[in-house]
């Protein structure tokens, strides 16, 4: 008896470690707060229960932090073994060579790239080299006030909002909401409205520069930011800031408001709130709407690739991607075609009204110095709209600033 216990007590020293020691620890880092977070820690912690040989270990760093930390730890080869970036950010990385480029690593998996909206997944390939993998698509749409609207007989025999088609319909459409005695629309006109320009721009077939080439002060973009900046300037009290004009909406008070879909959560929560959403209008010959999205990138870490810590990586990435059912709660639209698909997913609410905006969605122009460009972007647009400066104006110094980054 005495021998069986001491046998037992060495397969407990040898056996155990070695049964820990298999258990791959992956470093993952996003800066996902609030209910976004919540869907995150959510899903990494069902992965985890359904890979036991792998331990996804998550760090969510503060919006406002996120990339200077992110950026330190990379420099340093110190980076986290998988993490969330912006498409848009990918290029500033990759052509440090801070990103593992993914190609090869693809090819020998049965990871089905087929299945991704091919928008998301195009937008990550740089330089001829795929950089990331997309979890989601997060478009700018348009909410409506299904009460206010139907009291204006603009929604249809279904009770949804058929979607203006042209310029002069949604401005017809701005003036008689406010004509009833109705807010319109709430934007973020003090912030982010260059995103609305932009897919106008893309709509009219311009571009904001093509290679070295700045293209942005033409025809499209002056016709298309002369609308988009009359519509505050007819109606002043349209310039508000996010938290007001998303504020306006949950009370029920504005009739439209334009938003990213990661606030769906958030108006589906509300008790009263009668809306609906549809993709963002197309008003002049081509479909688009600007978007962002979430991707998976692989930081290059200082001692070389771990073909072993890659595998867990690129298992887990994938895992998320297929299973993005459940990060579509929050709002966003997953890139997965059998996601989209599925039935748990079409018989979600508003989801499926504006998932189909996934296959028209426009990304900023890729290039290293695209974060500086959106900065100008950003100011240039919000001093037009506040009236500040002329479409002529602000496009004249896009076409110098943008200029100097570019060429």
């Amino acid at each position: 008896m005495k021998k069986l216990v001491f046998w037992v007590a060495l397969l407990v020293v040898f056996v155990l470690p070695a049964a820990v020691s298999a258990q791959i620890v992956v470093n993952f880092w996003n800066n996902f707060s609030g209910g976004d977070g919540e869907f995150m820690s959510a899903m990494v912690q069902k992965f985890n229960e359904t890979h036991p040989g792998i331990k996804v270990e998550m760090s969510g760093v503060t919006w406002e932090d996120y990339y200077n930390r992110l950026l330190t730890s990379i420099a340093g080869g110190i980076g986290p073994d998988v993490a969330i970036m912006h498409t848009t950010h990918v290029p500033a990385y990759a052509s440090q060579g801070m990103l593992l480029p993914l190609d090869e690593e693809l090819a020998g998996r049965s990871i089905p790239i087929d299945d991704y909206v091919e928008s998301a997944w195009v937008a990550l390939n740089y330089n001829g080299q795929q950089y990331g993998i997309p979890l989601d698509v997060h478009p700018w749409v348009l909410y409506y006030n299904k009460d206010i609207l139907g009291q204006l007989g603009l929604l249809n025999a279904a009770g949804e909002f058929d979607s203006p088609t042209s310029p002069e319909e949604f401005r017809a459409l701005i003036d008689q909401i406010n004509d009833a005695g109705y807010y319109s629309l709430s934007i973020e006109y003090v912030g982010n409205s260059w995103r609305g320009w932009y897919a106008l721009l893309k709509q009219a077939g311009g571009e904001v520069f093509v290679g070295n080439e700045v293209t942005i002060n033409s025809p499209e973009a002056l016709e298309t930011l002369t609308f988009w900046a009359s519509i505050p300037a007819a109606y002043p009290n349209l310039i508000v800031d996010y938290d007001e004009s998303v504020a306006l909406f949950a009370q029920g008070d504005a009739a439209l408001h334009i938003n990213g879909v990661w606030i769906t959560g958030y108006f589906e929560q509300i008790e009263d709130l009668n809306f609906g959403v549809i993709p963002y209008p197309t008003l002049y010959d081509n479909p688009a709407g600007w978007a962002n999205s979430h991707s998976f990138v692989i930081p290059v870490q200082r001692g070389g690739v771990d073909k072993e810590k890659l595998d867990a990586v690129l298992t887990f990435v994938n895992w998320m991607t297929e299973n993005s059912y459940l990060w579509a709660l929050a709002g966003h639209i997953p890139t997965r075609h059998s996601v989209l698909d599925s039935a748990d997913f079409q018989a979600l609410p508003y989801r499926p009204d504006y998932a189909a905006q996934a296959d028209t969605v426009v990304y900023l122009p890729q290039h290293p110095n695209i974060l500086e460009i959106e900065t100008a972007l950003n100011e240039e647009v919000q001093a037009v709209t506040a009236g500040v400066k002329t479409p002529e104006e602000a496009l004249k110094t896009l076409e110098q600033i943008i200029g100097a980054l570019v060429r």
